[in-house]
């Protein structure tokens, strides 16, 4: 049923016709999924018992199969790439055809990949080891010289009066010869 002061305007204005309708939704069984009713917390009950769905953390069973096929038939990628840190620089640019440079930039590239694996990803921290919140900063037009602005005037008034052509220092009068006659 319709509440408040704009549900009240509702049911005034359509009359009669509420309470046909009314009578048509009682004859509909009560939902179970009313949250609070006794069959809902029963249900809801019932399922935290059960165990019912996948436990955290764990596949669905497409993705199970995938990754199995994968390290059936080309070995685990993780290993494979740590594999190839066997290689230094050198044995690399001479297998690969490229420069050391290259060689080393692609064994670096590796390494990154296979870090987190490794070491956990530390917060960022102060000189005095406390935790630094993440800040955002938002900067709205360029900074203007210091040989050219006041230190009296804000430099973002400076970029407006340049892109508009205007100044805040004159006076609001109009330049029509019109506007200062006695017939307006």
């Amino acid at each position: 049923m319709l509440t408040g002061g704009a549900g009240r305007a509702v049911l005034e204005a359509a009359g009669d016709q509420v309470a046909e309708l009314e009578e048509q939704l009682e004859l509909l069984p009560p939902s179970r999924f009313v949250p609070g009713s006794a069959a809902h917390v029963a249900m809801v009950d019932q399922v935290k018992r059960s165990g019912a769905g996948r436990p955290p953390g764990a596949r669905n069973l497409a993705t199970r199969d995938m990754v199995a096929f994968v390290r059936r038939v080309f070995g685990d990628p993780f290993l494979e790439s740590a594999r190839e840190l066997l290689h230094t620089p050198a044995s690399l640019a001479a297998e690969l055809d490229c420069s050391k440079l290259e060689a080393f930039d692609r064994l670096e590239r590796i390494r990154a990949d296979l870090r987190p694996f490794m070491y956990a990803r530390l917060a960022p921290i102060d000189g005095a080891g406390r935790p630094v919140a993440p800040a955002f900063t938002m900067v709205f037009g360029a900074a203007a010289p210091a040989s050219s602005s006041s230190p009296d005037r804000p430099p973002w008034l400076e970029d407006f009066e340049q892109s508009q052509g205007l100044t805040l220092d004159q006076a609001p009068v109009s330049h029509d010869a019109v506007s200062h006659g006695d017939g307006k």
